[in-house]
């Protein structure tokens, strides 16, 4: 892994947690009814969900393997909820969308100490290099 594919997993990491920072802060204090009343929040949700999910996705093609060194995270429906979103729009199911504002942010948020740990290894060598080939 060269130490620009490092330095650009690091920038997807922050681009996380910004978009994580910025996402709690639209839903502070809300509650599903006012939320499905609220189309701007739900935009700002999409939008916050979707740029983390990108990242998400560019940190993956960074290190094809991070998906079995991190079996915690739920790569399949992070992905899939990201085409979701940039694909099937008006297809977004309410429920769905308040599942993942309630609770699969906030587990990613706090799986966020792992992608740390991956790029300290990263940086030591500890992970072997899995990068595609260019």
């Amino acid at each position: 892994m060269t130490k620009k594919e490092i330095e650009k997993i690091q920038e997807q990491l922050s681009h996380i947690e910004n978009s994580i920072q910025d996402f709690y802060i639209i839903i502070h204090n809300l509650d599903k009814e006012s939320f499905i009343n609220d189309i701007k929040t739900q935009f700002a949700c999409i939008h916050a969900i979707y740029c983390i999910q990108e990242s998400i996705y560019q940190i993956q093609k960074i290190h094809k393997d991070i998906r079995t060194l991190y079996p915690t995270i739920e790569w399949a429906k992070i992905i899939k909820l990201r085409t979701d979103i940039a694909h099937e729009y008006f297809q977004l199911h309410i429920d769905t969308l308040w599942q993942t504002v309630i609770a699969d942010i906030p587990r990613l948020d706090r799986e966020i100490p792992l992608f740390k740990a991956f790029i300290k290894k990263l940086q030591k060598g500890l992970i072997p290099n899995t990068s595609p080939k260019r």
